[in-house]
């Protein structure tokens, strides 16, 4: 079958299609054929401004040379690739999302015609070595605007506390997170006994719990932890695989 038959044939297929999940197709020259709504929303443009253009163009700038190495191997290794995006000038639902890259390869001659990109919150979980790696992944010194993270009922919380607790959900230790703020903070030095202080004394009673459980528990619910603390994270581009 032709390349142009089964191009036409996924774009047709996809376009009868609704999802609420970001998804778009690209040929192996980068440009992109079919985009959906959602897509749509999370480059903030409109069809016209995207369709049969190059996803380089359309992407930033600091991130293009990466991006066009991610799907040329993409197509050359005939598998897929992952990249936890953090950007700031998004629609803040999709500030935080895992792209996925996957090649479309044909039937007929097993060749990679295209590339299928989708994108999703991720729900996995951080650990210390993949937020150090992402903390090398730094685009730009942007940070989360603070007026769109601020909400009455966190307004208690210093920037410091909503750090401590987001890595308290992702199940960092108080050494692991000590050795985290340091990284972002190099001008001041935490310890293991100092984040411990910061819990004891000020969180379980801005939470008004008595122990470290209780206190994931009741953070869990309030859904914090989907915001991005501005302390720890500036934009980023991450390769998980």
């Amino acid at each position: 079958m032709k390349l142009e038959t089964n191009i036409d044939i996924i774009k047709y297929y996809h376009d009868q299609i609704i999802s609420d999940n970001p998804l778009a197709f690209i040929d192996n020259n980068y440009n992109i054929f079919t985009i959906n709504t959602t897509g749509l929303e999370v480059v903030n443009r409109t069809r016209a401004q995207v369709l049969n253009k190059s996803i380089l163009e359309i992407s930033r700038k600091e991130w293009r040379d990466n991006l066009k190495i991610i799907l040329d191997t993409c197509i050359t290794d005939k598998k897929e690739k992952q990249v936890l995006s953090l950007r700031f000038d998004r629609q803040k639902p999709y500030w935080l999302l895992l792209f996925t890259y996957a090649p479309i390869i044909s039937t007929d001659k097993g060749d990679v015609i295209g590339i299928k990109i989708t994108a999703a919150t991720p729900h996995f979980k951080l650990n210390p070595y993949n937020l150090k790696e992402i903390l090398s992944s730094t685009l730009s010194s942007h940070k989360a605007p603070l007026a769109e993270i601020e909400a009455p009922k966190t307004a208690a919380l210093s920037e410091l506390e909503r750090t401590i607790l987001y890595l308290l959900h992702h199940n960092f230790s108080y050494e692991e997170i000590a050795t985290t703020l340091t990284i972002v903070n190099p001008d001041k030095q935490y310890t293991k006994q100092s984040v411990a202080k910061i819990v004891a004394r000020k969180l379980y009673d801005k939470f008004d719990v008595t122990n470290l459980l209780a206190l994931r528990t009741k953070y869990r619910r309030t859904k914090l932890h989907s915001s991005i603390p501005r302390m720890l994270f500036d934009e980023f581009s991450y390769l998980v695989v």
